[in-house]
């Protein structure tokens, strides 16, 4: 196509179009605010039902109250292993597969293992991965299917590398990515990640996402599945769906992928971020 060819001729960059209800599958409920209750939870799964979202994650106390409603439905129910440690406590094999399958036994769907830069320094992430692929074995036998939580704080992008390829190796459905601390992780991280990743191993980015235009943003750098208000992003959804359908911004056209983003001129749309 000439440069100058009159804007009426030039054809349209096509790009993929997303529903509401698709927009819902990708995202994960969150139950587990301090404080929640038996009722509240209950409440929660009655609506993520209504909402059509991919999960609910719960606290493990949680999960017979969650699985009660979600139980035969499409809707995820998620918790993680050693949910209740500290940070840098490290775990062991043996305790992981029995925890797990305690928490299969009150109903969870999806069982997360977290990995934090004090669990991963022994051998170089090997224990995480031994530990992801025995986790693995045990939660296919009983169809239920494994994430890995990655807190990349304090971690390098090879070593975060290293450690999406061998949790993916592993048999790890999902990675996700990101702080839960102060401190959040930039989008950057996630895309490496993404990059690390082989293309059926689904990505998470652990920090919420506030606006409809961001998560877009988001889905069309390869990002599955995110955090946020349920309720707000929905609700915005549907009210911009009135007006034009939700598109997936196209790369090169709409923003510049990250190999080529300048640190001062971007084509990002301003609201994205």
């Amino acid at each position: 196509m000439r440069a100058n060819q009159p804007p009426h001729e030039r054809s349209l960059t096509p790009r993929d179009v997303i529903t509401v209800a698709e927009l819902a599958t990708r995202l994960d409920k969150r139950l587990y605010t301090r404080g929640a209750t038996e009722a509240g939870v209950h409440d929660g799964c009655v609506a993520a039902l209504r909402q059509g979202v991919a999960a609910v994650i719960t606290l493990p106390e949680h999960l017979e109250v969650a699985s009660a409603v979600l139980d035969g439905s499409a809707v995820g129910l998620a918790t993680a292993v050693g949910w209740h440690r500290r940070d840098e406590e490290r775990l062991q094999a043996g305790e992981v597969v029995a925890e797990a399958q305690d928490l299969m036994g009150r109903g969870a769907t999806e069982v997360a293992y977290i990995a934090t830069a004090a669990r991963l320094e022994p051998d170089d992430g090997q224990q995480v991965a031994d530990h992801v692929a025995e986790l693995v074995e045990t939660a296919t036998a009983g169809g239920v299917r494994v994430r890995t939580i990655l807190a990349t704080d304090d971690l390098t992008d090879e070593q975060i590398r290293r450690t999406c390829r061998d949790v993916a190796a592993a048999g790890a459905w999902m990675v996700q990515g990101g702080s839960w601390r102060a401190r959040r992780a930039g989008l950057s991280r996630v895309e490496v990640i993404r990059a690390a990743l082989p293309p059926e191993v689904l990505v998470k980015w652990t920090e919420p996402v506030g606006a409809v235009s961001k998560l877009l943003l988001c889905i069309s750098l390869g990002v599955d599945r995110f955090n946020g208000d349920v309720d707000q992003l929905l609700s915005d959804a549907s009210r911009a769906e009135r007006l034009a359908p939700l598109t997936i911004p196209a790369a090169g056209v709409d923003y510049l992928p990250a190999v080529e983003r300048r640190p001062v001129v971007t084509r990002l749309p301003p609201e994205a971020f």
